[in-house]
C-alpha cells in the first residue's frame, strides 16, 4: 500500500507519533505483506464449538480466512480497534500459524462490545445475519486517534473491499418514465425459484440466477410522473399501475458475497426449506459491463431445516481445498466443494486481480 510524502516527512511522522503508539500502526502501513512460512505439515484448524450452537459463527470466521485481500487490510488497521485487531488474530492462527483448535470467544467479546449488546449463542441462528452484523460493526465502529491522525496526514486509503454500488431503475409500465436510486452494499441477497421450476430446467446455474434477480416486475406502482400528468389534464388521481424493476453494478467490490435465500413461507405448513439445485463455478463473471473474474474463495453449507441444522464451510488455505465443520477439518478435492448445490447458502467470491498466486 503507497504512502505519499517524502522521507524526511516520514521520519518526523514517525517521531511525533512514537509518544502515541501511532507509529506502530504506520509501520504496519509501509510494510509489504509478508509471505507466511508454513511447513510441510502445516493445516487449517478447526473451531471449538463451545455453547454446541456455535457453527454459524464459526462457518463464518473459516470463510473470511480465506479471502487475501481483507486480511491485507485486517493487517494495515488491526491495531486501530480492538475488534479489527481480533478479527486478524483469529484468522491469522486459521491460515497454518498453529495446530491447535481455536475458539471464538475473544472475537465475540470485541464484537458484543462492539455494537452493545450480546451475540445469544446459546441458540440456533443465522449466519447470514452474523455475518451482516461483523461486516457493519467493522465497517461502522469508531476509529481510534492513531488511525485518525494517520489518515489526515498521509491521506491513507482504507478501503473496505466488501462494498459494492449498486443502481435500481424503475420503468413505468404506463408511461415508460424512468427513476433511478443508487445503494450500497455489503452482500448480495438472492431469491430463489420454486423446486419444480429449477428441477424443469435441470438445475439452475449461478449465472442463471443472477440474471433472475438483476429484474422483476412489481404492480400496484404509484408513477409520480403519471400524477402530474393526470393533475395537470384534469386534476383528478391516477390509479397504480405495474412497472419494472432493474439492478445493475456501478461498482463491484474486490470480495463479492452472494447469499442465497433458501427459507420461504407456505401457508399451509409454514417456513419451508427451498432445497433447488443451484450450480456455481469456480470463476464467476457477476457483470457484463466489466471483464474482469472473480475466483471462489469459500462455501458456507447448512444442512437442516430453517429452524434447526448444522453449519460448515468449505475454504481454501495452504493451496488447498478444506471442509471446516467446527473443530473438524479436513482437505476435499474440487469437485466436492462444487457438489454442494442443494446445501449451499453463502457464496464468497473474489475479485482476481487481488490474488497473488495459483489459486487451488
Amino acid at each position: 500500500m503507497a504512502v505519499k510524502g517524502s522521507r524526511s516527512g516520514l521520519k518526523m511522522l514517525l517521531t511525533a507519533l512514537t509518544a502515541t503508539g501511532a507509529a506502530a500502526g504506520l509501520w504496519l502501513l509501509i510494510q509489504p505483506s509478508q509471505s507466511r512460512k508454513v511447513t510441510g505439515d502445516s493445516k487449517v484448524v478447526g473451531l471449538y464449538n463451545a455453547t454446541g450452537n456455535d457453527c454459524f459463527i464459526n462457518c463464518i470466521v473459516q470463510a473470511l480466512a480465506s479471502l487475501e485481500s481483507l486480511l491485507d487490510v485486517l493487517r494495515s488497521r488491526k491495531s486501530f480497534t480492538p475488534l479489527n485487531e481480533a478479527l486478524e488474530e483469529i484468522l491469522h492462527l486459521l491460515n497454518g500459524q498453529t495446530n491447535r483448535t481455536q475458539n471464538v470467544n475473544k472475537l465475540v467479546l470485541k464484537l458484543n462490545y462492539a455494537i452493545g449488546r450480546s451475540i445469544q449463542r446459546s441458540r440456533q441462528q443465522d449466519a447470514h445475519e452474523f455475518l451482516q452484523c461483523l461486516l457493519e460493526t467493522l465497517q461502522n465502529q469508531p476509529r481510534t486517534t492513531q488511525f485518525q491522525a494517520l489518515k489526515q496526514c498521509y491521506k491513507v486509503p482504507f478501503p473496505w473491499p466488501f462494498i459494492g454500488r449498486m443502481r435500481q431503475r424503475v420503468t413505468c409500465g404506463r408511461c415508460l418514465s424512468v427513476s433511478d436510486t443508487y445503494f450500497s452494499t455489503l452482500s448480495l441477497e438472492l431469491s430463489l425459484p420454486p423446486e419444480s421450476i429449477s428441477k424443469s430446467w435441470n438445475n439452475l446455474s449461478l449465472s442463471q440466477l443472477l440474471q433472475q434477480n438483476a429484474s422483476d416486475s412489481i404492480e400496484g406502482y404509484h408513477c409520480t410522473n403519471c400524477s402530474k400528468k393526470r393533475r395537470v389534464v384534469n386534476g383528478s388521481t391516477v390509479e397504480p399501475t405495474s412497472c419494472t424493476r432493474s439492478l445493475t453494478w456501478t461498482h463491484l467490490p474486490s470480495i463479492l458475497i452472494l447469499f442465497l435465500q433458501r427459507s420461504y413461507y407456505d401457508p399451509h405448513r409454514g417456513l419451508e426449506r427451498n432445497n433447488c439445485r443451484i450450480n456455481y463455478p469456480r470463476k464467476l463473471h457477476a457483470s457484463d459491463t466489466d471483464a474482469r473474474s472473480y475466483v471462489l474463495k469459500a462455501v458456507v453449507v447448512h444442512r437442516g431445516s430453517p429452524s434447526f441444522g448444522h453449519y460448515s464451510c468449505y475454504r481454501t488455505a495452504l493451496g488447498s481445498w478444506w471442509l471446516t465443520s467446527d473443530s473438524q477439518t479436513r482437505k476435499v478435492s474440487m469437485s466436492s466443494v462444487l457438489d454442494q448445490s442443494q446445501k449451499v447458502c453463502i457464496l464468497f467470491y473474489e475479485r482476481e486481480s487481488f490474488i497473488a498466486g495459483v489459486d487451488p
